[in-house]
């Protein structure tokens, strides 16, 4: 599986704190477990095995004093050796406990034996481990020593036993000869059976002879197959506790930690993204991204393409535009329809944002709140609620040029949701909201209409059969990806379109001060001259080619 390092980066900057408190608080841990800690040293003994004890060696010699010394190694925490220890030192240990803080390791493929002790107290790890040396010692020696005194029983037994039989055999052997019938065949053949035994008894005695020999030449000289090569010394500083290793340490442990709860935290988390397949999803592509704007109060200062033009989002917002533009390409958008999965999402906002946009590019256009529900248009643009689309509905010998208001952006007016009527779905769903919409289209270019939420209510699905195309707004980090793609579902079980996906309130860390000054310059000059259907609006000469009535071509001064 490959790895989007990209993705890796967003992730641990998402969960920032998650990848900077594990670690912290593992070094932490880490701190205390150390400061805790009594210091502990250790003390090092070398032992030299030396079998044949003769200091002269050859290479199969000194392979079997290797092989021995990795025995050796095995047999260092022997219950009698420690216990001999104890008893030599006074320890108020156990045998066990002292095994504990006794260890030995073959020194490679040499044959030193090396013996460690480790403890609190330096003085005391040496003198312990000098005197396993010398117990060791001890003890090998004596017993290779009762080894050899078994064996030496075992030889002269032996002997005795074989003198005897050779005895016999030569005592029958002569009374054989001396006797009357020694030259007859038979004899003969018991005499040959007798000098075969003995040729056979002969040789194995004089081995067995000098064999004792050998073991009674060892013993008497003593030899000591385990020498002390190197006594320990009071060691000068602790090897353990080791805070720098213990902090590394518990700092690779906090990010594999931390590495695991953002990779769950990732699996787990089922909410929009942008680098999620909007196309499969909901049928239509993912139009823009617009970052959380900071100090957005509600009211006129979520106009943020008027108060930050030049911001992030306001050209997130620009960029929207173009995109629909581009949709357009292929079929005319005049009407277009905004919601979102559930409420919260910022469905309103962008609307608004979006309407002002399209005005400054000289786009006559039209924002109707069609959100019967909670309706906040006409907070954000600071006109009246007592008339708007509820009393245009109600009232069918109004014009829609009752209900609209003017606003500080030239080309855009606003129609409000108006008085909150008791069943905005009937009302909605009566004929002459098509009426209103036909007769608005012959004045304004584009018309947006902020509808509510579609999981909510079935208001947008009774709004969307009236329109080109239909926005959806998704919070990011918020809209859970079953609700984006139920609210797809349910706009295309309509046959509506949906043109593409809006990710809202997108947190990240990216600055927004992306200028576009000459573009912006474009836009002003755009957006100072009305529009009337029909007429084209040129841009200034390189920047691109006019736009026909309506959304009918692509181009923009973005």
């Amino acid at each position: 599986m490959e790895v989007d390092l990209k993705q890796v980066l967003r992730s641990a900057r998402r969960w920032w704190w998650i990848v900077i408190l594990c670690p912290a608080m593992f070094c932490t841990l880490a701190f205390l477990y150390t400061q805790r800690q009594p210091p502990m040293y250790s003390a090092q003994a070398k032992l030299f095995v030396d079998p044949s004890g003769d200091g002269q060696y050859d290479y199969n010699s000194i392979l079997s004093a290797e092989r021995l010394t990795k025995t050796y190694q095995k047999l260092v925490k022997n219950r009698e050796v420690l216990s001999a220890v104890i008893e030599s030192l006074q320890l108020q240990l156990t045998p066990d406990e002292l095994a504990g803080q006794v260890s030995s390791t073959a020194d490679g493929d040499t044959q030193l034996l090396l013996i460690s002790v480790i403890g609190t107290d330096p003085e005391l790890a040496a003198r312990i481990a000098n005197e396993v040396a010398i117990q060791f010692s001890t003890y090998v020696r004596e017993t290779s020593t009762s080894s050899d005194g078994q064996t030496l029983e075992q030889i002269d037994s032996t002997i005795t036993q074989i003198e005897a039989e050779i005895t016999t055999a030569e005592e029958k052997i002569a009374e054989f000869q001396a006797g009357p019938n020694a030259s007859s065949q038979s004899v003969l053949d018991q005499i040959a059976t007798l000098n075969a035994t003995l040729d056979q008894l002969r040789p194995t005695y004089a081995t067995l002879i000098t064999t004792r020999s050998e073991i009674q030449l060892r013993q008497a000289i003593a030899v000591d197959p385990v020498k002390v090569y190197e006594t320990a010394f009071p060691p000068t500083a602790p090897f353990s506790p080791n805070l720098v290793v213990n902090l590394i340490l518990a700092m690779i442990g906090g990010l594999i930690i931390a590495s695991g709860f953002v990779i769950l935290l990732e699996y787990l988390d089922n909410t929009v993204k942008m680098n999620a397949d909007f196309v499969e999803m909901t049928g239509g592509p993912m139009l823009a991204t617009i970052n959380v704007v900071s100090k957005l109060t509600p009211g006129r200062r979520q106009l943020f393409v008027l108060d930050q033009p030049k911001g992030g989002a306001a050209e997130s917002i620009r960029l929207l535009r173009t995109n629909i533009e581009f949709a357009s390409a292929t079929r005319e958008i005049a009407t277009l329809g905004v919601t979102s999965p559930n409420p919260g999402e910022g469905k309103s906002t962008v609307a608004a944002n979006l309407a002002v946009t399209l005005a400054q590019a000289g786009f006559v256009t039209a924002l109707v709140d069609a959100d019967l529900r909670r309706p906040t248009l006409h907070r954000l643009f600071e006109t009246g609620n007592d008339r708007g689309l509820s009393t245009l509905l109600t009232m069918p010998d109004r014009p829609w040029t009752w209900a609209s208001r003017e606003t500080m952006v030239p080309n855009l007016s606003v129609i409000p949701a108006g008085p909150l009527p008791p069943n905005p779905a009937d009302l909605l769903s009566l004929e002459r909201l098509r009426q209103i919409l036909g007769e608005m289209r012959t004045t304004f270019d584009v018309i947006v209409i902020d509808t509510p939420p579609i999981l909510a209510v079935s208001d947008p699905l009774i709004i969307a059969a009236h329109v080109d195309g239909m926005i959806i707004v998704a919070a990011g980090g918020k809209t859970r990806l079953d609700a984006l793609r139920r609210a797809a579902q349910t706009l295309h079980s309509g046959a509506i379109r949906v043109i593409g996906v809006v990710i809202n309130q997108q947190s990240s860390k990216s600055k927004d001060g992306y200028y576009y000054t000459e573009y912006h310059a474009v836009e002003e000059k755009i957006g100072n001259t009305p529009r009337r259907r029909g007429q084209k609006t040129e841009l200034p000469a390189g920047e691109g080619k006019g736009k026909g009535t309506k959304l009918e071509q692509s181009s923009s001064a973005d």
